[in-house]
């Protein structure tokens, strides 16, 4: 991780000959131009990639799903375009995926779903098609989901009861910005463990289930933007005692 503000527009080849290395961080404080390599792919025992708000263009190398001991992957910024690779499916022992750009587009792959070691799932971007739900159904671990588009994207989808029976250990749950139908399911009731529940412009109808009084350690709700939902907030939110945040 660089503190000293490196700049430049590429990296020497002789760093991608350093195949011991396990954690290849850029955060917040570089200002180095490059884009991510396809020679990433030689540094074969990496466990955790991050590139954060890099400030050049650069698309999603299929190499990085040859890293195949990769836990972590974590780039973000607002030069990120393309799509996401289907190569990603081989990551299987993946826990952590956040992927945003403003120009991260396509379909999401349904490979995905074969990532059933997944906790955390955050996309940024300006996805289309329909949101492969076997990506929530097929990863148990799953703890937090967000999926968010500034651009009100055409990806499709829809709430529904199964989300929240089969997996109950969500701590967050957020859908902004895109086309998903249905309503807040009863079973909300079920997740002990949530902490943040986030819908924004997205048509979800319905109102907001009494179960919701249930998920004792909620510290944020936010309902906001153009939603289609009626009725008015449950006398049973004031069981939520933890809630620091409602919008």
């Amino acid at each position: 991780s660089n503190k000293n503000g490196l700049s430049g527009s590429s990296f020497p080849d002789e760093l991608f000959a350093l195949t011991s290395l396990q954690s290849f961080h850029l955060d917040q404080e570089d200002i180095l131009e490059a884009v991510i390599p396809p020679t990433i792919a030689r540094l074969t025992n990496l466990q955790s990639f991050v590139w954060e708000r890099n400030i050049a263009s650069t698309l999603l190398p299929s190499e990085l799903g040859l890293l195949t001991s990769l836990t972590r992957i974590s780039i973000s910024g607002g030069s990120l375009l393309g799509t996401i690779p289907s190569s990603f499916s081989n990551l299987s022992d993946l826990q952590y995926l956040h992927l945003e750009g403003y120009y991260l587009d396509g379909p999401i792959p349904t490979e995905l779903a074969n990532l059933t070691k997944l906790e955390n799932l955050i996309l940024f971007g300006d996805f289309t098609g329909e949101f492969p739900v076997d990506i929530i159904r097929n990863n148990p671990s799953l703890i937090e989901f967000s999926l968010n588009n500034p651009f009100r994207s055409a990806i499709t989808g829809s709430l529904s009861d199964w989300m929240f029976e089969t997996n109950t250990n969500w701590r967050a749950f957020q859908i902004s910005g895109v086309n998903w139908g249905g309503s807040i399911p009863t079973s909300i009731g079920r997740l002990n463990h949530l902490r943040y529940l986030h819908f924004e412009n997205t048509p979800l109808t319905g109102s907001i289930p009494t179960e919701i009084g249930r998920c004792r350690r909620l510290r944020g709700l936010t309902l906001i933007g153009d939603l289609d939902m009626e009725g008015t907030v449950p006398t049973e939110i004031v069981n939520l005692t933890k809630l620091e945040e409602l919008t």
